[in-house]
């Protein structure tokens, strides 16, 4: 179960560094419900996510007390912090974590779960692929995209956005 939670984490924290500048005063924060299936295992966080410039905070917290993660991002680090445990690790590398090592668009995922493909700001369409995934936008709502999918060969993951606010 750790590793799952772990696994997630580094999912997430790759969503918040950015492929250009961002304008001055870009800041966001999103809550959402994220649901994770790797290796035969599925599961489920609630995710709070607050973005300023470069800069992430993004709190993690698995059902019934099975733990809370934070996980900070600059342009340079990643930092995972499960309360017994703090790591970095470099946003341009793979992460191994008991012996699994995996790899994630690192500069791409906070615009994607924005539902932008990149900096130029262009939406992303109904379904779109990049870097060998698969995002799909399932339901939209005024704010951006509602409820998406993104598919990997090794990871699928269900993304339902509760409310996404600030300057994005």
């Amino acid at each position: 179960m750790r590793v799952s939670a772990l696994l997630v984490v580094l999912l997430v924290s790759g969503c918040a560094t950015m492929d250009a500048p961002p304008p001055a005063n870009r800041h966001w924060q999103m809550t959402a419900k994220l649901s994770l299936s790797y290796e035969g295992e599925t599961r489920l966080v609630t995710m709070d996510w607050r973005q300023v410039g470069d800069n992430s905070e993004i709190s993690l917290e698995g059902p019934f007390g099975t733990g809370r993660v934070l996980v900070s991002v600059s342009p340079d680090d990643i930092w995972l912090d499960t309360g017994d445990d703090r790591r970095r690790f470099s946003p341009e590398q793979p992460m191994t974590i008991d012996d699994r090592s995996l790899y994630l668009p690192w500069r791409l995922l906070s615009y994607w779960v924005r539902g932008i493909i990149g900096p130029s700001g262009i939406p992303i369409p109904d379904t779109y692929e990049q870097e060998e995934w698969q995002i799909r936008v399932i339901r939209r709502a005024d704010f951006g995209p509602e409820l998406m999918a993104f598919k990997h060969p090794d990871i699928a993951l269900r993304l339902r956005v509760q409310s996404l606010t600030g300057n994005i």
